[in-house]
């Protein structure tokens, strides 16, 4: 879910004052508004972790809300890596704020907190024989990087050594064996970028030298496709492919030849939301 953050107006000394006198969520250490009143609260797999899910409601509006934890959450020491996403010693903080106030003049807002997956726990869900999914078709021949359940559906990433081209046209038609219909599609851009690799040596001349490097860029290329589905289902398909430039990166292999320092490889990431009633 993406949630787009408004600069509010500038406070006033008495809100400052108020604003020092903070609440944290449960065992999450996130900053709350004074008046914060939880709602509710829930424990969720995400994938190999355990989610805390946490329901609050304040008067503060919308936009002064998100100006609070635009401001407090740094103080507190988690570090936004996109806007309502938050990182702080291997914990995942995620804070979605309802764009209007209840019938009760309160502003809803929730507060997922959960472990971030460590590279292990990553590479024990991968399989060379992807999952079958009852809701989509899956590349023939890729790799399953991960197949998680959320609380709002299912994420999963898949690894193929096919064009991008290919793999796009192919979700973009099989889907449409699936019932889904095609919402919106971003199509393939490409940009060939420069690629920093201080350990990198040029192959080996015969006599010994080493001749120049002989390539250093990658070509970088990504596209997407949203469905939608009867009954509230919806699912993004982000797809991403890396390869060797015009020259490509070259390295020393173990006797001394030239060898490429990656082929090429698209990624897929597949973000499934279910019906909010389910």
């Amino acid at each position: 879910m993406c949630l787009k953050f408004f600069r509010g107006p500038v406070m006033g000394v008495f809100f400052s004052v108020l604003l020092v006198s903070l609440v944290f969520a449960n065992a999450s250490g996130v900053p709350l508004p004074p008046d914060a009143r939880m709602v509710s609260q829930r424990s969720a797999d995400i994938g190999p972790s355990q989610s805390f899910i946490y329901n609050y409601e304040t008067s503060f509006s919308a936009d002064r809300l998100r100006s609070f934890f635009k401001k407090e959450m740094p103080k507190a020491g988690w570090s936004e890596q996109k806007q309502g996403f938050y990182i702080k010693d291997n914990y995942l903080s995620m804070v979605v704020v309802m764009p209007s106030k209840n019938r009760a003049d309160k502003t809803r807002f929730t507060v997922n907190f959960s472990r971030l997956p460590s590279k292990e726990d990553v590479l024990s869900s991968g399989k060379d024989n992807p999952d079958k999914l009852s809701f989509m078709p899956v590349y023939p021949g890729s790799k399953q990087v991960f197949l998680w359940d959320l609380p709002t559906g299912l994420s999963a990433s898949y690894e193929i050594e096919k064009e991008i081209k290919d793999v796009a046209f192919f979700y973009k038609s099989g889907m449409l064996n699936y019932g889904w219909i095609l919402a919106s599609e971003t199509p393939v851009t490409s940009e060939e970028i420069q690629i920093d690799c201080p350990s990198c040596q040029p192959p080996k001349n015969k006599d010994g030298t080493y001749a120049a490097l002989a390539q250093e860029k990658a070509v970088m290329s990504k596209a997407a496709l949203s469905f939608n589905r009867k009954g509230g289902e919806r699912c993004m398909i982000r797809i991403f492919q890396s390869k060797p430039g015009s020259k490509g990166l070259i390295s020393s292999g173990p006797t001394g030849e030239g060898t490429q320092l990656f082929s090429k490889k698209t990624s897929i990431l597949v973000t499934y939301y279910a019906p909010k009633n389910n």
